[in-house]
């Protein structure tokens, strides 16, 4: 059976600057599983490289997150993300009752996927979704993204899978 898609950044592709730019994504109904699928690509090198993806991957400074300090880049896309592609996950679960939200991201994708759970589950954002709905993140290659002075959230549903020294 078909996995309908219901949203895709590239319609968005008119951002230029790494304040602005939404990492590429795309949002699909998994009706067999009952879920909405929030996919995180990673760093954009084929068919032709999205310097923007290079440049958020390079950003060697923190940016406050969550009473803690984020990759710099990767919060500047979660926060895009929030702006952009939550409302239209929002939507669907809206017109969904009861499905669980599934957030997947290889690479840089999945940084942003393990940022944009922390957000959903305990920033400001954390009552967009509506009441009830279930959140599983697996990102895949994952780098760094968040360190604290005081305690680092333990979320147990964001699943990281590396590859031996990945």
């Amino acid at each position: 059976s078909q996995v309908p898609w219901v949203w895709i950044s590239e319609i968005e592709r008119n951002r230029t600057t790494i304040s602005t730019y939404i990492p590429d994504h795309i949002i699909t109904i998994d009706h067999k599983q009952k879920c909405v699928v929030l996919t995180i690509l990673g760093t954009r090198v084929y068919p032709a490289p999205q310097p923007l993806d290079i440049i958020m991957d390079l950003v060697g400074t923190t940016e406050p997150f969550l009473g803690g300090e984020g990759h710099a880049g990767m919060v500047f896309g979660t926060r895009n993300l929030v702006l952009t592609a939550v409302p239209k996950v929002v939507s669907e679960l809206e017109k969904h009752p009861g499905y669980s939200l599934l957030i997947l991201g290889y690479s840089l994708g999945a940084g942003l996927a393990q940022l944009l759970t922390m957000e959903l589950e305990l920033g400001q954002t954390n009552n967009h979704l509506p009441s009830g709905t279930e959140i599983t993140t697996i990102g895949y290659g994952s780098p760094p993204v968040f360190t604290s002075n005081t305690t680092i959230p333990i979320l147990d549903n964001i699943f990281l899978v590396q590859n031996n020294n990945d």
